[in-house]
């Protein structure tokens, strides 16, 4: 039985994922490391490229499954529930008061886990999955089998000889990720202000 399902397993591996990983590699060397070794990008560069990318994948992702809004839900009920127990202390019944903190308490802390279940979640598919699939692929990659670093140091600098393949890639992703989120900020704050505007002409054409 055991070894049925390894077969399986090993079955499915060989013939659906690796079969349909290795031509998606291979478009996306195609559309993204190719290109920039044809005009000459050095290896480093193109690391970096490669991160600043994942970290758009990582904001698409995130903003596709709509996970800001998910988490402010989820807040949401939770201040609700806390902004109940601010009126329970006036009850005069101390068993009733009793019953209903602890049944509200009982309630905040079943949203609450629930929350971090799914956070952790969201944090898997927005962020773990893009880093740990796109590393693969880079390590699958010809291109970065050799080299042990992008980009040497000189000696004695501080102990670091150097930037690897995986270092190169956080240093383009960290910072692409931070940027994309405070654009996106910025982006969403200006389109609130441009429909405010536009509510309040519209409210005072109505009134005119």
């Amino acid at each position: 039985m055991l070894q049925t399902l390894l077969d399986t397993l090993n079955w499915l591996w060989l013939n659906v994922v690796a079969a349909s990983a290795m031509p998606l590699g291979e478009g996306l060397y195609g559309l993204t490391i190719a290109p920039l070794s044809r005009i000459g990008v050095p290896p480093f560069f193109q690391v970096l490229f490669i991160g600043l990318l994942a970290a758009g994948v990582s904001v698409t992702i995130k903003r596709v499954l709509k996970i800001e809004e998910k988490e402010a839900l989820f807040q949401h009920r939770i201040s609700k529930k806390q902004e109940i127990q601010k009126y329970l202390p006036a009850l005069k019944d101390w068993k009733l008061k009793k019953v209903l903190l602890e049944a509200t308490d009982d309630e905040i802390d079943e949203i609450y886990n629930t929350y971090i279940a799914y956070k952790f979640s969201w944090f898997g598919m927005v962020y773990l999955l893009p880093i740990f699939l796109t590393l693969f692929w880079l390590d699958w990659l010809p291109d970065f089998r050799g080299p042990r670093f992008l980009l040497a140091f000189p000696e004695n600098s501080l102990g670091i000889p150097g930037l690897s393949v995986p270092a190169t890639f956080f240093l383009g992703y960290i910072p692409g990720l931070i940027l994309l989120n405070r654009l996106r900020k910025r982006l969403g704050r200006r389109q609130g202000a441009a429909s405010c505007k536009a509510m309040a002409g519209a409210a005072k054409r109505a009134d005119a």
